[in-house]
């Protein structure tokens, strides 16, 4: 089972990443099939967390991308206008 395909690079800000923190997987020895196992059910809540991990960091990734390209956007504008206004007169240069 492949639980994290994926590294993330940075942390977002509300972003909860404490369940990193707990084991993905409970591994035991069980004497009856004389071989490890693992835990099934507690996996299955782990994965489920884990899923909800990365849809958040995912939604959350995207609506700052979002926002930093409208601040670029405003920002350009902001200065094609001072330059603009510089141009016709409207504000010193110094």
């Amino acid at each position: 089972m492949e639980v994290l395909p994926w590294i993330y690079s940075k942390v977002l800000r509300g972003v909860d990443f404490s369940i990193l923190e707990k084991p993905v997987a409970k591994i035991y020895y069980d004497p009856n099939i004389q071989n490890f196992d693992y835990d099934k059910v507690y996996t299955k809540q782990i994965k489920a967390q884990l899923d909800a991990l990365i849809s958040d960091y995912e939604k959350k990734e995207k609506l700052q991308e979002q926002i930093l390209k409208q601040i670029n956007e405003d920002y350009a504008i902001a200065i094609k206008d001072a330059e603009m206004a510089i141009e016709d007169g409207g504000l010193s240069g110094g």
